[in-house]
């Protein structure tokens, strides 16, 4: 199982154990980031395997690693 951790710690780390996990502002989803240009769906997470990819949702900022 692979683990998304927060470098800044600003919140705890969550395990990657569904197939999709999205990303974003709003409530339902399953990482939630509460920060201005985090749209309220803005990006999932698709384990493929032992790969993982990270799509946008056609957010307004765009998404970015690291």
């Amino acid at each position: 199982m692979l683990k998304l951790k927060f470098k800044d710690q600003r919140q705890a780390a969550v395990w990657l154990v569904e197939s999709v996990m999205t990303i974003g502002s709003g409530a339902k989803n399953h990482i939630v980031i509460n920060e201005s240009g985090v749209d309220e769906t803005h990006a999932r997470i698709t384990k493929d395997g032992d790969k993982l990819y990270l799509s946008d949702n056609g957010s307004f900022a765009g998404t970015f690693v690291n």
